[in-house]
Formats: structure tokens, sequence, C-alpha cells
């Protein structure tokens, strides 16, 4: 039998949902973002899931919009999903950390050199949660899944139970 455990919740809890939309882009947009903006991404989104315990991120995932009908990953969309312990620590991981500067800057850079005629689609999503609107459960996860961090540790400390 799977194990199943449900998480508590946490006053404040943050989650913020951060889309990236470039299936409109010319071919060299394209290229650009792919190139140049896409990788800062992933390595901004690659610390918060590794080592956002450090700045208060419990998880963080950047995922494939999958299509419905053929279950495949659309190769054009993208979004992060993340849980922070409150809002000041996505605050001040968005202001101050060099993984948050380097898309920032590399944003800036991509517009400038786009001349600020971007059809790159961007969008965040931030949600401040109470305990009684939280709901996590998980069965037959291992310790790093998700929201099980906040009980087990972040996967680079965790056990896998």
């Amino acid at each position: 039998m799977k194990r199943r455990i449900r998480v508590p919740g946490t006053s404040n809890l943050a989650v913020i949902r951060s889309g990236q939309d470039w299936a409109d882009t010319s071919p060299v947009e394209r290229e650009l973002y792919l190139n140049e903006m896409h990788p800062v991404l992933v390595k901004g989104m690659d610390f918060l899931r590794d080592s956002g315990r450090e700045v208060g991120c419990y998880s963080c995932r950047l995922m494939d919009i999958v299509d419905a009908e053929t279950a495949k990953a659309d190769r054009d969309r993208t979004f992060g999903l993340a849980y922070f312990d409150e809002l000041a620590s996505l605050e001040r991981w968005s202001k101050e950390h060099p993984t948050h500067l380097a898309i920032f800057g590399g944003f800036f850079r991509y517009a400038k050199k786009l001349e600020n005629q971007i059809t790159l689609r961007l969008s965040h999503e931030v949600l401040v949660l109470q305990p009684e609107q939280q709901l996590f459960e998980y069965v037959g996860c291992h310790a790093a899944t998700g929201m099980l961090t906040a009980i087990y540790g972040h996967p680079r400390t965790v056990k896998i139970v």
C-alpha cells in the first residue's frame, strides 16, 4: 500500500506561477529567447528547485504546457510554479538574488536587442494563501516532492522515505 501524506497548510504561503509563451515570436525573436533568455530562466528555476530553502522557497518546478489531445509537451510555452514560506521571501529573492537579477537583466538586454518590439508573452500570478485555502496530499511520493519539503527538508538534505 502506498503511503499517503497530507501537508498541513501554513500561514501566508506565497505561490507564484510565471508563464512564458513564445509561440507568436518571429524566428529572430524565438532564437534570441531560446538561446539567451530561456537558459537564464532555467538557471534561476533550477536554483529555486535545488537550493531554494536558502531563500524561503519550499518547491519550484519549471514545466512544459502539455497538449490535452496529444499529451505532448508544447515546445512554445512553459510555466514556473513555486511555493515560498511568505511573500517577503519571494520579494527578497526577486529583488536581491543573483539568479533573479540575471533573469531581470537578461530580459532588459533581450528587449533592447529587439528595440522593445516584443511578441514574447510573459505572465505572473501571485497568491498569498491561508492554511484553510491549501490542500497538499501526496500518495507514494518521495520526500523531496512539492510541499513535502516543508516537512522533510529540501531535496539536497532529504532522505527518501
